[in-house]
């Protein structure tokens, strides 16, 4: 048996992806009616045009409602064909969450966020982006992979 680190410098394979985790906020004098299950139709329609401008493809989609008050927030996964997106928002804080999950070079999940910034127009975006995958030519299992900024996604023609 091989060990974690002899897998990663011989055995694995090279992935590339990356990881948008953004924190969404609007004033408390904004109508965030669409981060509640009732009104959620509105966020949901823009949530999947962004998958489509930003050049993902769909593979399934699936709500989850916390309590029976449609006042309440919810989470939203989207499973794309090369990861997910997952939005969580709580109304109540005028607060979303957006978790964009990419691996390989398939679309560009900035322009997800740009899209959705953009149609929702927050007052207050926090972002972070992390590099995800195995690089054949490190070497040693510690060795800190790519920059974030060095990742850039295929552009799609």
């Amino acid at each position: 048996m091989i060990t974690f680190s002899e897998y990663i410098m011989k055995e694995a394979d090279y992935c590339t992806g990356l990881s948008l985790n953004c924190d969404l906020f609007w004033n408390p004098d904004k109508d965030v009616s669409f981060l509640t299950v009732k009104g959620n139709q509105a966020l949901l329609k823009t949530l999947e045009q962004a998958t489509i401008i930003g050049k993902m493809k769909v593979v399934d989609k699936r709500l989850t409602t916390y309590g029976a008050d449609p006042m309440f927030g919810f989470s939203y996964l989207i499973v794309l064909g090369q990861s997910h997106m997952m939005v969580h928002t709580w109304p109540e804080k005028h607060f979303m969450n957006l978790d964009v999950f990419t691996c390989g070079n398939e679309g560009d999940p900035h322009l997800i966020l740009t899209t959705l910034q953009n149609t929702l127009k927050p007052d207050h975006v926090q972002m972070n982006q992390t590099e995800r995958g195995i690089r054949k030519d490190i070497k040693n299992a510690t060795e800190k992979v790519d920059k974030p900024t060095d990742i850039v996604p295929a552009k799609v023609q």
